[in-house]
């Protein structure tokens, strides 16, 4: 019988009889498992047949661990992708400051400059007041609950905020997180749980306390703040302007020293160099005859001249002519 290597006679033995058999390396063979030379234990592979080791040869699956591990990594990733897709599709952006779809952070409001109050009038006794140019009635934002309010005044004795929950809660039957917030002195604002409660305690209108500390009177309250007082209007001369103040913004603060601002005649000052401001003020017989105005380190004293006090001329933004570039005259 031909010998052929003892790797490959042992290792055939020991797979016939499922003993593993110690592999014999021979010189020029790198693989140690595999028989070697043509003998016996080489009949196991054929001429132009690939190599394969024991496990394979004996009807084992080839395993790739890492292959194995990443196929569920995948299916989890593609989960959570999708997932992801479907969020941001039912996701609507709603910025809290302009209500725009946007985020909070990136609101143009936040990034860019903001108002600040101005004080017009300093230059006599009586005039001055704080001015707020940017507010604007279009620009309010409108409450989330149509809630109604009670302006709720303590006519006698004395009850606190605590005290008037308390009481609210004892006479309205209706659950209700009662809130109260001061408005002046012994006044208060309460929101209402609804129109119907709120108009019975109207009809009512004066209420004791259950312990007689205090006599309360019900209003319903009306949102809409009424001002204290509506300024005039009046068109000024301004006389003596130095050159750097003649243009539109500088001309704007130069009102201001007077009193808040409305109009630049632009128009006017094209045609005749003469300098007209519309401003609102408290007094028109307060009004200064000149102020005294510092350009960098140059000071100079323009004069002020009441050319006409206008009735009816209401304030809006949205006018062509608050620049003054009137048509015909450029005044109003």
């Amino acid at each position: 019988m031909p010998s052929g290597g003892p790797g490959g006679s042992q290792g055939n033995r020991g797979g016939r009889h499922g003993a593993p058999q110690p592999a014999t390396i021979h010189t020029g063979n790198p693989n140690p498992h595999r028989g070697g030379g043509r003998g016996q234990g080489g009949r196991g592979r054929r001429r132009g047949a690939s190599v394969v080791d024991e496990d394979q040869a004996s009807g084992a699956a080839l395993v790739d661990p890492a292959g194995d591990a990443a196929e569920p990594a995948d299916r989890t990733q593609q989960a959570k992708q999708k997932r992801k897709r479907k969020e941001e599709a039912n996701f609507k952006l709603d910025c809290t400051i302009c209500a725009e779809d946007h985020y909070t952070s990136k609101c143009p409001q936040l990034k860019g400059p903001k108002p600040s109050v101005s004080y017009c009038g300093a230059t006599s006794d009586g005039l001055g007041f704080f001015c707020i140019q940017a507010a604007r009635p279009f620009h309010t934002v409108p409450m989330a609950s149509a809630n109604v309010f009670a302006l709720i005044t303590v006519e006698e004795g004395a009850v606190s905020a605590e005290l008037l929950k308390s009481e609210l809660a004892r006479v309205i039957p209706v659950r209700w997180d009662w809130a109260v917030q001061e408005h002046g002195v012994k006044a208060f604002l309460v929101p209402f749980p609804s129109k119907v409660e709120l108009d019975r305690m109207v009809a009512i209108r004066t209420f004791i306390t259950k312990n007689k500390e205090g006599v309360l009177i019900f209003e319903e309250f009306d949102s809409e703040v009424e001002p204290i007082k509506v300024l005039d209007q009046v068109w000024l001369s301004v006389t003596n302007v130095p050159t750097p103040l003649r243009a539109f913004l500088p001309l704007w603060a130069v009102g201001s020293v007077v009193d808040a601002t409305q109009k630049v005649d632009m128009n006017h000052l094209r045609l005749t160099g003469e300098v007209r401001i519309l401003v609102a003020v408290f007094d028109v017989k307060e009004i200064p005859k000149m102020a005294d105005i510092s350009i960098n380190r140059s000071i100079y004293r323009v004069y002020f001249n009441v050319e006409e006090v206008v009735d009816d001329d209401p304030f809006n933004p949205e006018d062509d002519d608050l620049l003054g570039d009137d048509a015909d005259t450029g005044m109003k």
